[in-house]
């Protein structure tokens, strides 16, 4: 068996293999803080039929020339908390980010990679300075044309290891509560298509969740410290059938997967599903759903069996107009009653309201890992949210902790995405809740974590050359092993200038309050200039 350490090893390379070769015009994500504007607002993406997922890969249909654009970053920050204290002094931060942007396709490889280098340079505070590297990418490549395909994606990114510790507001060095985190994973798969019958795919994953040069968690005076999660990499095996074209009024699929999560602390997870599931189309507005089989968990840390059993589901998928969708399911899983929703109403072409509600047994490892590969490619090759068709996601980022128990994860979400004419929105409401070391919904876990959260980004573009964007979140958490709530506010502005195709300035100010009832709270506010160049 391979060792944790070389599988890393083995997936770094791949990925700078790959990627330098790499993955569709995906948007990068901002490299030297979360709130500078791109050079130019993306149009909305429009994600590709409903029933593509994962095995929607192919790429782009009309291939693009390979880019290679170097880009530098400079950027000065004031800051009146660099360190995230009650006791508050004044620092200047001078940022510089040399970066590269890779992309293009060919008719049996595509890709793109942004990756970039920040350092941060603090005037008074000298000990917090450091480097923080980001990068975003993802790669395709058809081996056997129609056959054989192997998909590469990965993120770096820098990442608050408790979302109610200490965190600025800007990507920046900070003294406690960061992580770097290697989010990647390398999955070689065969797909087939049996007429219009049936199409098939066995599928290989290979995931890696590394937390490296990270400290010890939020030292916030008066708060324990929390652990930074083990370092995990994760074998699953899938297979699916699914129906074809052939079958109108009956849809059927089989699905299963298996998998073993292994963790630096000597910790394994090991998951199992098979599902069978059928549609009947009633008339074109409405259909009957049912799933059925079986889900299996097993978390060694627990000291508990394995925790598995029967999973029987129905419900309906409503589409009483071209516009709007709802599925709804209810029954039982995971040894627990079970449902799940989701609905979408298109606004118009480039808007979508989306609503959903789902239960999940996970790790914080599994959910990041989870996120990256749960991104759809659309049909440019770019990856996006699979319900929205946003191209702007990162899935290293979490709403609640990074936890190191396995648990099962409430999740509530509304949001409101994309753009009309000048103007381009983004707001998010979600509503989380962790039950800490439960295996199934029949166990009521050691802990509790709970966290309301509303994420909202308004971008409007002024004229042909400037634009401007409104940022705001509003964060609710609630932790009972830590018996400790906390109240997060952020609220942002920026403005963007383009002086050429080539060069972009921005102005940009932060603030940030979080406030909690053992009065460990603080205030951030930063002020930035920045100037992007391309070469």
């Amino acid at each position: 068996m391979i060792q944790g350490r070389g599988v890393r090893g083995v997936l770094a390379v791949l990925a700078v293999v790959a990627l330098t070769a790499p993955a569709q015009g995906q948007t990068a994500w901002p490299a030297v803080n979360d709130f500078t504007l791109p050079a130019r607002p993306p149009p909305a993406a429009a994600v590709g039929a409903e029933g593509e997922g994962e095995g929607d890969l192919a790429p782009p249909r009309q291939p693009r020339e390979w880019s290679i654009v170097p880009h530098v970053d400079v950027q000065e920050m004031f800051t009146d908390n660099p360190r995230l204290s009650a006791a508050r002094h004044g620092d200047l931060i001078t940022a510089v980010t040399p970066g590269i942007g890779i992309s293009g396709s060919s008719r049996r490889l595509s890709g793109n990679l942004d990756a970039n280098l920040t350092y941060d340079k603090y005037a008074w505070a000298t000990d917090l300075d450091g480097a923080v590297v980001t990068a975003a990418g993802n790669g395709l490549a058809e081996a056997i044309e129609k056959t054989l395909f192997i998909d590469l994606r990965a993120d770096v990114s820098r990442e608050a290891v408790r979302r109610s510790g200490a965190d600025s507001g800007v990507l920046r060095t900070q003294s406690a509560n960061q992580a770097q985190v290697f989010n990647a994973s390398i999955s070689p798969y065969l797909h087939h298509d049996f007429a219009d019958d049936a199409a098939g795919e066995l599928r290989y994953r290979l995931s890696v969740a590394d937390f490296a040069n990270g400290n010890s968690g939020d030292t916030t005076p008066g708060q324990p410290a929390t652990a930074i999660p083990a370092n995990s990499w994760t074998d699953e095996y899938i297979v699916g059938l699914h129906s074809g074209p052939s079958f109108t009024r009956l849809r059927w699929g089989l699905d299963g997967s298996i998998s073993q999560s292994h963790y630096g602390d000597s910790r394994l997870v090991q998951q199992g599903s098979g599902l069978a599931s059928a549609e009947w189309v009633l008339m074109r507005e409405a259909a009957l759903l049912a799933k059925g089989g079986w889900d299996s968990v097993r978390d060694t840390a627990t000291g508990l069996p394995a925790d598995g059993g029967p999973a029987a589901l129905g419900g309906v998928r409503l589409t009483p107009g071209p516009r709007t969708s709802v599925t709804v399911l209810g029954g039982r899983r995971w040894q627990g009653p079970y449902w799940s929703a989701e609905a979408t109403y298109r606004l118009s072409d480039a808007l979508m309201l989306a609503a959903s509600h789902d239960t999940t047994v996970t790790t914080a490892q599994q959910q990041i890992n989870g996120n990256l590969n749960g991104l759809a490619r659309n049909t440019t090759g770019a990856l996006v949210d699979p319900v929205t068709g946003q191209p702007q996601v990162n899935p290293n980022q979490l709403a609640n902790a990074y936890a190191r128990q396995i648990y099962t994860l409430d999740t509530n979400k509304v949001s409101l995405t994309g753009e009309r004419g000048p103007d381009r929105v983004s707001v998010a409401l979600q509503y989380l809740t962790e039950r800490l070391g439960a295996q199934g919904l029949d166990q009521s876990g050691a802990g509790r974590e709970s966290v309301a959260e509303l994420d909202g980004t308004y971008t409007r573009r002024l004229s042909r050359v400037s634009d401007t964007s409104l940022i705001l979140r509003l964060s609710r958490t609630y932790d009972s092993t830590q018996t400790n709530e906390a109240t997060i506010a952020q609220v942002g502005l920026s403005y963007g200038h383009d002086f050429s195709s080539t060069l972009r300035g921005t102005v940009s100010v932060r603030h940030t309050d979080l406030s909690d009832p053992v009065g460990t709270g603080y205030r951030e506010n930063v002020a930035l200039v920045g100037v992007h160049k391309e070469m």
